[in-house]
Parts: C-alpha cells; structure tokens; sequence
C-alpha cells in the first residue's frame, strides 16, 4: 500500500518567524498536532506540540520567541509513491509521530504514526489510554472519517 491511500492532504503551515504561542494557537484551533514550517512554499522544518511543551519547559516566553527556535529542521519526508511500510519504518526508527508528505517539491500533506501503524499492522482499534487506564477505543475508521471531515 502506498502513502498516497492513508495520507491528510489537509496541511496545517507556520512561517520559522511566526512567534510560538501564535503557532501553539493555531494547532490547537485547527485540531492538528503539528504544523509545517513553511518559508514561501520551501519546507523549512517541522514544529510539533512535544517541541512547543519543550518551549514551556524550558522556561522561555513562547510569546516572544519564533518558531525557527525549537522546530526541527530539515524534516524527514515521505511521497505519495512511498510504501507505508517505508514510512513506518522511519517513523518507527526515528521516533516521528507526523511525517510531511512532499510531491514535485510542494508539501501536499501529513502521515500520522497511528493510521499508518494501524495500517501496516493490521490493526483495527487501539485502546485510549489516560491516565495508565483504557477508557475506550478507536478505530481505523473514526480515524479516516476524522480525517476525511477535516478537509
């Protein structure tokens, strides 16, 4: 299977000069838990909210500094041809939760670690999980109908 079947074409941007608690505000009003850096159409870097809660505990101003401070450069990505397999695999690897998808240069969506683990997995639910207890389930299906809805 192709990431071109699991991939969010719904790509939620921040430019590397915006300031952190503009880029916190706008994950949270678009319900994403990460933002593209963008500078122009160029990809820049990756800003997710463990990098935002790294911010916060390190004690900075997330109103006075940019974004460009605590993203990850140079993002690792994947295209629409790559096999989720591949993508697993790096996310697995590397530890990413969210891997931009870039076709012909231009950032044209999101993979998220959970429906391409689901998937490469067979998986059809996961447990939810807070506080150390399962308070109930999810399935592959509310995650692509979620994401379906969102665009």
């Amino acid at each position: 299977m192709k990431v071109e079947a699991i991939y969010h074409p719904r790509v939620m941007a921040v430019r590397p000069d915006e300031r952190l608690d503009v880029a916190a505000t706008r994950m949270q009003d678009s319900q994403v838990r990460s933002l593209v850096v963008l500078a122009g159409n160029q990809l820049r870097g990756i800003l997710t909210e463990h990098d935002i809660a790294r911010a916060v505990a390190d004690g900075v101003d997330v109103g006075a500094i940019s974004v460009w401070e605590y993203m990850t450069s140079d993002p690792a990505t994947v295209s629409l041809d790559t096999e989720v397999d591949e993508a697993v695999a790096a996310m697995l690897e590397f530890d990413f939760r969210h891997l931009p998808v870039v076709q012909a240069g231009a950032v044209v969506g999101m993979v998220s670690e959970a429906v391409a683990a689901m998937l490469e997995f067979d998986f059809r639910h996961l447990p939810v999980v807070q506080a150390g207890a399962v308070v109930g389930m999810v399935s592959l299906r509310d995650l692509m109908s979620r994401a379906l809805a969102a665009t």
